[in-house]
């Protein structure tokens, strides 16, 4: 049965590669998408209109890539294949992809959504980084796993998988709580300061003035009249 399968998705890649890729991509954006909704962030209901967006982002990423790994495959055949050919295809698409490809995220991902383009450019300046930095963390290793042991007409299946996991942490990325400049996190109108840093310290002191300034600066105003 899986055999079947298995051999009429590789028939499939053959005859229709850029089809093929595409509904691959984008079902596996979107099952990402769901696995942060529901397991991730816990939601209670799935917001259809965010899974379809990053089901859209798939289908036009999934063409997209077919001829990116050609080209990289070309790369890796004049350095002379083997190690070398890997490190230089390697190489050239975490220079040249990431960057790429996080900016068309987040200029087109919140818009799907009914979000201002606004709101698009702040979330980007945001996150941006942080989305490369965690990239620089996965995939330099698992295109190195690509470009040395999978064949060329499933490397970008082999992504695909990979970006299952991916898809759920830039989906939960994409709709965090926003936060402001001095590190609180948006809850209603007001602000919650985010108290993880301040904790790891293990000072309660230090805890209490992050949850409430006021209520800190009170009590170190009774200490002091105490002293006096």
């Amino acid at each position: 049965m899986f055999r079947r399968a298995f051999g009429w998705y590789a028939g499939m890649l053959e005859s229709r590669p850029l089809v093929t890729k595409g509904v691959t991509s984008a079902a596996l954006m979107g099952a990402g998408d769901v696995f942060a909704q529901k397991v991730v962030e816990g939601n209670d209901e799935l917001h259809l209109r965010r899974t379809g967006s990053f089901v859209f982002f798939g289908s036009v990423l999934g063409p997209m890539l077919h001829p990116w790994f050609g080209f990289l495959g070309n790369i890796a055949a004049r350095v002379g294949g083997g190690m070398k050919g890997t490190v230089a295809a390697v190489a050239v698409d975490q220079a040249v992809m990431p960057p790429a490809l996080i900016t068309l995220f987040w200029l087109t991902q919140p818009v799907l959504e009914g979000k201002s383009f606004d709101t698009a450019l702040e979330l980007m300046n945001e996150n941006w980084l942080v989305m490369l930095k965690g990239n620089y963390v996965v995939w330099p290793a698992a295109q190195a796993i690509n470009f040395t042991f999978v064949p060329p007409q499933f490397r970008v299946l082999f992504v695909n998988m990979v970006s299952l996991g991916w898809n759920s942490f830039v989906s939960w990325l994409s709709h965090r709580a926003p936060h402001d400049d001095a590190g609180h996190v948006a809850i209603g109108d007001g602000v919650l300061p985010n108290v993880a840093s301040v904790a790891i310290e293990g000072n309660p002191e230090v805890m209490a003035e992050a949850i409430d300034p006021l209520a800190s600066g009170t009590a170190a105003g009774g200490e002091d009249d105490d002293a006096a």
